[in-house]
């Protein structure tokens, strides 16, 4: 068998058509069940945590940069880093992707990401200078507008199985 695969950009998609030969001397024939990954261009990733030290309660944070004058930002909380980690790179000392980004007192966090990202499965990291760095429990796969609440659900973080990886800041909130 032969595999073909072909690759276009169409109305704001980048897509990914592939497939096998159902004869390998015929290479006009192809399988029914083409595979097709299609991705925007601009891939938006939300993140939402909240650190123990800033939560204030009813799901808010305080806006410490703003009142400091370190941001216009009103709902500015504090700047974290977001890393992704592919699968296949985790025993990289460096992430796939890191990004230093604004906690917005809501507990979100709003990164826009690379074309590149399209269609592969990541872990997330969230550090924080006075935290302990936090990775989900289970790989996000990138596709358009995806997110990851750390908040609802202590299973949303990474465990060693017997420490708790979140403090629960509200009853039912991490």
């Amino acid at each position: 068998k032969l595999l073909t695969s072909v690759n276009g950009y169409v109305r704001g998609y980048n897509l990914q058509l592939s497939g096998t030969n159902k004869e390998y001397n015929s290479p006009r024939t192809c399988d029914q069940n083409p595979l097709l990954n299609k991705c925007k261009e601009n891939n938006k990733l939300t993140v939402k945590t909240y650190l123990q030290g800033f939560y204030s309660g009813n799901g808010h944070m305080r806006n410490t940069l703003f009142d400091l004058g370190m941001s216009l930002d009103s709902t500015a909380t504090d700047s974290v880093n977001i890393n992704l980690w592919r699968v296949s790179n985790l025993s990289s000392s460096v992430p796939s992707y890191s990004y230093r980004t604004l906690l917005h007192n809501d507990g979100n966090i709003n990164i826009d990401l690379p074309e590149s990202s399209c269609g592969e499965n990541y872990y997330i990291a969230v550090n924080h200078r006075n935290s302990i760095e936090t990775w989900s429990a289970t790989t996000v796969k990138i596709r358009d507008s995806i997110s990851y609440d750390f908040t609802n659900s202590l299973n949303k973080a990474f465990s060693d199985g017997f420490n708790n990886p979140m403090i629960e800041v509200e009853n039912g909130v991490y």
